[in-house]
């Protein structure tokens, strides 16, 4: 059998699929490339064998019968394999078939356990729903019948029949919504079926009621306690932040202002952890809060970056403006105001104004609010007739919308007043303020703060036009009234005081505004610090009364208090500390106070050579002034100083004047007094000589000057022990004798 044939049967018979041919079309073009092959090699054989054709005829015959079965036996083997092949497809198509089933299966399966579950969450996620609301339900049910049976319920006769029992309240025309409040807060500590978040959303809303009605003190014990339990009962930090600006609220309201600031700082702190609540409203409102307590504490500058942060946020987002938007603005334009920027305080009033006339309506108490406001900020700005204007025509309106008592209204007419009392028209002011006045105190529920306002301004102007008596019956009643505000603190009524103090003084009682200011000043010492600014005017108002009581030495002392303070918080320049320098060195020459004109002296000094560096002349004459004044007191060492620097100028700038040798003896008299008697002598001789040679040119009303020369040498021979010259001196001193004492030289 020919190789090649056995090596085609054998690929056909091969064990591995991959080996056999691939398929019957290959394995047939395989058999058709045999046969060409045997074809050809018989053709070879007929030529070759021509002679012996009989011979091999048998043989041919033979030979293509094995071909011929060679051939049977291979179309026989390929229709095997092609069998095979057929066969193998099928099995392997019903293998596939089968683990695709078996694949569907198992996914038809995981669905179904996925199905299963999701029904299982979706079971517990409706029950937790159905869970919080009915706690819900319960927690509305809880604060709905408390303030029902516990606040409302004595609103009624029927009520205070089932309910009244041993806290029976009767009801009158004189109950007020305070006395149900009180009654319902005494049920609430006496309730123990409260859960813990009830119990403290019913603190919140009782603490917030009180402060409604402007009981702040009552307030915040509830507010303390509700903030305490959402503390204990660790709820999430967004459940906590109405009880903290509750209480943050309540806490600036009793001007507890430092403990509200630790608060909001809290809370924005704890908000800036939330995604959900960046920049939403709750968080703006608590940065304006905030601001607005940083004002009140005098740390301007924070409050007016954080009320600048609010606006620019409120002006990003896409929505309408609100009262958020309006009070930002108002509070920030009063913060400008406090900071001298008085253009930008106009210009956010003005834009204020405008948006909420927009937003809210001419007529709403919002808008009506503006127009003081602004009128204020003009006044600052020294455009009070643009000032007047505008409250002249808001007041009427305002008054007919709101009616004579509304704060708004009083608003008005407290800064009309203001503007008239600046504009010299203390009659008009006091009109308005008398007007209300007297429509506050017919009122069944007056404005205490705007009252107390009125009268104090209306005491101002009374001591202004002289009505001394008025003024300070008006001012002690703005006191008395402050004082019984709930909200009221010491330092708030220091104005009053100081304003009480300065009606006493002007009405004469100079005994009384001591005793009003001694208490004022120490009570500010120890309430505010010996740096508090209020602290300037009050010692001021002392030294004023100390002086009309003819106790000089006394008003001295608080004089150079009153300075020192000014030169510290105003600075040296400054012309109240200027004119607080002056009236220092006024005072102690009054009472002879050598010790503080001594400390006083360096300021003197720098004061003179900085203003009269130009003018050496005018210089050397205070410097003169000074050196006498302490040459008075018996400051000798210290008169000597001033006195040379004197000397020194007038030699070089006035060389023939009267004045140069009357600073001679008058350094002569300081050499004296430190016994330096041998240089004392020249300078006593030349000055007195000197003038006696310019006598003409002395002022009568200076020649005492020359009295004083002769007494001088009169004290230096006594000392030298030279009798005769003694007598020479007091000889010549008769001659000046009856010359009357006159103002000390001008320089």
């Amino acid at each position: 059998v020919d190789a090649r044939l056995i090596a085609l049967a054998r690929q056909c018979l091969a064990p591995r699929p991959d080996d056999r041919p691939a398929n019957a079309q290959q394995l047939a073009q395989q058999i058709a490339d045999y046969r060409s092959m045997v074809e050809t090699r018989l053709r070879q054989a007929e030529t070759e064998a021509a002679n012996a054709l009989l011979r091999q005829s048998e043989q041919e015959k033979r030979h293509r019968l094995r071909q011929f079965a060679t051939l049977a036996v291979a179309i026989t083997l390929l229709l095997g394999v092609v069998g095979t092949s057929l066969g193998l497809w099928r099995a392997n198509a019903l293998a596939f078939r089968e683990s695709q089933a078996r694949v569907e299966a198992d996914q038809k399966r995981v669905l179904a356990d996925q199905a299963r579950e999701d029904e299982t969450r979706a079971r517990e996620v409706a029950q937790r729903e159905r869970d919080a609301k009915e706690q819900q339900r319960r927690y509305a049910d809880a604060i709905a019948n408390f303030l029902l049976y516990d606040l409302l319920a004595m609103t009624t006769v029927e009520g205070q029949a089932r309910f009244g029992g041993n806290d029976r309240l009767t009801m009158s025309r004189e109950t007020t919504l305070t006395d149900l409040l009180d009654r319902a807060a005494r049920k609430l500590e006496t309730r123990t079926d409260l859960a813990p978040r009830t119990r403290a959303e019913l603190c919140r809303v009782i603490g917030i009621s009180y402060h409604a009605l402007g009981q702040y003190r009552k307030s915040i014990p509830f507010l303390e306690q509700g903030y305490r339990i959402v503390q204990e009962q660790k709820d999430p930090p967004a459940e906590t932040l109405d009880m903290i600006n509750s209480l943050a609220v309540a806490y600036r309201s009793v001007k507890r202002t430092e403990e509200a600031i630790a608060l909001w700082e809290r809370m924005l702190a704890t908000m800036s952890t939330l995604p959900s609540q960046k920049g939403n409203s709750m968080a703006l409102i608590a940065k304006s809060n905030l601001a607005g307590a940083y004002s009140n504490v005098g740390r301007i500058p924070e409050a007016l970056r954080l009320f600048e942060e609010v606006l620019r946020t409120l002006g990003a987002q896409r929505t309408a403006p609100t009262r958020l938007t309006l009070s930002t603005m108002k509070n920030l334009a009063a913060t400008y105001l406090a900071v001298n920027k008085v253009p930008e305080a106009i210009r956010m009033h003005r834009q204020g104004l405008e948006l909420s006339r927009k937003l809210l309506g001419e007529p709403d108490p919002y808008t009506r609010s503006f127009y003081p406001a602004l009128a204020e900020a003009l006044q600052a700005g020294k455009q009070t007739d643009e000032a007047r204007k505008l409250l002249e025509e808001s007041l009427p309106q305002t008054a007919q919308r709101l009616g004579d008592n509304h704060p708004i209204t009083l608003a008005h007419i407290n800064h009309l007043a203001s503007v008239y009392r600046a504009q010299r028209q203390p009659q008009k002011a006091m009109d308005l303020l008398e007007k209300a006045r007297r429509a506050q105190l017919q009122s069944s529920a007056p404005d205490r703060s705007e009252l107390v306002s009125i009268l104090n301004k209306l005491g101002l102007l009374y001591g202004e036009v002289k009505r001394h008596a008025d003024a300070i019956a008006v001012l002690r009643e703005a006191l008395a009234l402050f004082e019984k505000g709930e909200e009221a603190t010491p330092t708030e009524g220091f104005v009053f005081r100081d304003n009480l103090g300065h009606a006493y003084l002007s009405a004469g009682q100079a005994e009384n505004a001591v005793e009003v200011l001694e208490a004022l000043r120490y009570d500010r010492l120890h309430l505010q610090g010996p740096q508090h600014p209020g602290l300037m005017l009050t010692l001021g108002n002392l030294t004023a009364s100390y002086r009309r009581m003819g106790n000089i030495r006394q008003a001295a002392a608080t004089a150079m208090q009153a300075y020192s303070l000014r030169k510290k918080l105003q600075g040296a320049e400054h012309a109240d500390t200027i004119s607080y320098l002056g009236l220092c060195l006024q005072l102690m020459r009054e009472a002879r106070d050598g010790e503080r004109l001594a400390a006083l002296a360096p300021d003197l000094a720098a004061f003179y050579r900085q203003r009269l560096a130009s003018n050496p002349t005018e210089l050397s004459g205070r410097l003169a002034i000074v050196g006498y004044d302490l040459l008075c007191c018996g400051r000798l060492q210290e008169a000597e100083k001033w006195l040379r620097e004197s000397l020194t100028i007038r030699k070089k700038q006035l060389p023939d004047d009267w004045r140069t040798f009357s600073t001679e003896s008058m350094l002569g008299e300081a050499l004296l007094g430190q016994k330096q008697l041998a240089q004392a002598e020249p300078l006593l001789l030349s000055g007195y000589q000197g003038m006696i040679q310019r006598l003409e040119k002395i002022p009568v009303g200076a020649r005492e000057r020359l009295a004083e020369a002769t007494d001088r040498l009169v004290r230096l021979y006594q000392a030298l022990g030279k009798p005769d010259e003694v007598r020479r001196w007091q000889t010549e001193g008769w001659r000046w004798s009856r010359v009357l004492p006159a103002p000390r030289e001008e320089g």
